[in-house]
């Protein structure tokens, strides 16, 4: 490798790095707010635990393709970032919220058919109520983790990857506090167990939608990105969203329904609560193994 290699090379991995750590740390404070949701519900008992993975895991399954999909929000965005086309990026950050709240509209329809599908699970009367309530909750508010995520690839592509640090931190602070609160029955509240977590972790990620929101219409902003221009977002700009980000959205998609049928049915019909129960926990912890490592992903995006 000649020098001058080298020092491409070394000034390739120092810029990744430097964007991936904020990224990862964003990463990990989406894993950890789940992790402290199941930690503070495992508290409540073994069934509410149990339930809240399982339900969660399937509303995560179409949440994921777009998810995923919506990631591209970041390829875009960093592309026109680079050329200088600083006002192509607020339409794409738009387009992509258009998407979110489309697909979001599309899910709803999903928490009517919960009986039925957690039904064929066969978890038990109990379990069965609880993982209905917990998915209703999750699959009707998937608007504000869809948004919040299109708005992070925005912030990652324009090279501003610690304002979304900062608002995972303060929606993991929120979540912690309303959890404690709503879980246990704290400050006047009643003791709601799983539905209390349902409500914290709705609050956390509307708290984190509305920080970037803010941030991402703010004067500074718009001045140089248009970020205020909502109807400069053409179809156009949909489509190179979908047309790009479908396979990713797919193949995380693929991950996940994998996972919760592996879960959800194996281990929970065929093992047995005692086995849901021990596979749930050692889940928790593996996500926060991984997921770093795809905020290297995204910084090298």
């Amino acid at each position: 490798m000649t020098e001058l290699e080298t020092q491409t090379s070394g000034s390739g991995i120092a810029q990744v790095l430097a964007m991936s750590w904020p990224a990862s740390l964003t990463m990990l404070n989406a894993t950890v707010i789940k992790f402290v949701d199941g930690l503070m519900v495992s508290r409540v008992g073994p069934a509410p635990f149990s339930a809240q993975f399982v339900a969660g895991m399937f509303s995560f399954v179409p949440e994921s393709f777009m998810l995923g999909l919506l990631t591209v929000v970041n390829t875009h965005v960093s592309q026109n970032f680079g050329a200088g086309n600083f006002r192509q990026t607020g339409r794409y950050a738009w387009a992509g919220i258009f998407l979110a709240l489309g697909a979001a509209g599309v899910m709803a329809p999903l928490a009517i058919w919960a009986p039925e599908i957690f039904g064929m699970l066969r978890h038990g009367p109990a379990v069965l109520a609880l993982e209905v309530m917990y998915f209703r909750y999750m699959i009707l508010t998937v608007c504000f983790p869809l948004s919040s995520r299109v708005l992070e690839q925005f912030f990652f592509g324009i090279h501003r990857p610690r304002i979304v640090l900062v608002a995972s931190l303060i929606a993991n602070t929120v979540n912690v506090i309303a959890n404690y609160i709503l879980i246990f029955g704290k400050f006047g509240f009643p003791a709601m167990g799983l539905k209390g977590a349902a409500i914290g972790t709705i609050i956390a990620w509307a708290a984190q939608f509305l920080i970037l929101l803010g941030i991402f219409v703010s004067a500074r902003m718009h001045g140089v990105f248009a970020t205020r221009f909502v109807a400069t977002a053409r179809l156009r700009h949909c489509k190179d969203l979908v047309r790009v980000g479908w396979p990713a959205g797919t193949q995380l998609c693929n991950d996940v329904l994998c996972w919760s049928l592996f879960t959800g049915v194996l281990v929970g019909t065929y093992f047995g609560k005692a086995h849901l129960t021990a596979s749930v926990a050692a889940m928790r912890y593996l996500g926060l193994s991984f997921m770093p490592a795809l905020g290297v992903g995204i910084a090298t995006t």
